[in-house]
């Protein structure tokens, strides 16, 4: 009897190791830690954010937004620190048209699926300072773009370009 239940058990053992294993899914927390990475890198890379800025119009013009965008954020994120720390991440669910964190988030294009919130603590190791900030980031509709979360979406409308979330220029 014993051998039996050995055997038994062995079995149930062996057909668990060859059972397939299931691809472990990825969150959008996961997503937001990976780019709260790229964007410490952002201070000392000018391109390192760049696949996270969604291009959905051709020309020059738009490149040159996505290039503006892009020099502000860096340069936003330089006078913050240079380290910086993931705290966590939230969905903006509030229809209100008002500015919020440095960015506009009224006038969501229909290309955008959801908005998110990443919350950051930047750190100056020099002068021990630390700034808090919040980020917004959004992920889109469609099959492409499963899996994928964007800092801007640069589109046109009327051959007039438009960046969302759009940032708030300091005067």
């Amino acid at each position: 009897m014993k051998k039996l239940f050995f055997l038994f058990i062995a079995s149930l053992l062996l057909l668990f190791s060859c059972a397939e294993q299931q691809p472990q899914q990825i969150t959008v927390e996961d997503l937001a830690k990976d780019l709260t990475k790229k964007l410490e890198t952002l201070i000392t890379s000018p391109t390192a954010v760049d696949s996270y800025v969604k291009v959905l119009a051709s020309g020059s013009d738009v490149q040159a937004e996505k290039s503006k965008f892009t020099d502000q954020l860096r340069g936003t994120i330089s006078n913050l620190g240079k380290k910086v720390e993931y705290l966590g991440i939230r969905l903006y669910e509030t229809k209100a048209a008002t500015p919020i964190y440095s960015f506009d988030l009224g006038m969501k294009p229909d290309s955008v699926d959801k908005v998110y919130l990443l919350y950051l603590m930047f750190s100056d190791p020099a002068s021990q300072q630390k700034s808090p900030y919040t980020i917004p980031f959004v992920t889109l509709k469609g099959e492409e773009d499963q899996n994928r979360i964007y800092l801007a979406v640069i589109f046109k409308r009327d051959n007039t370009i438009y960046t969302y979330p759009k940032p708030l220029i300091q005067q």
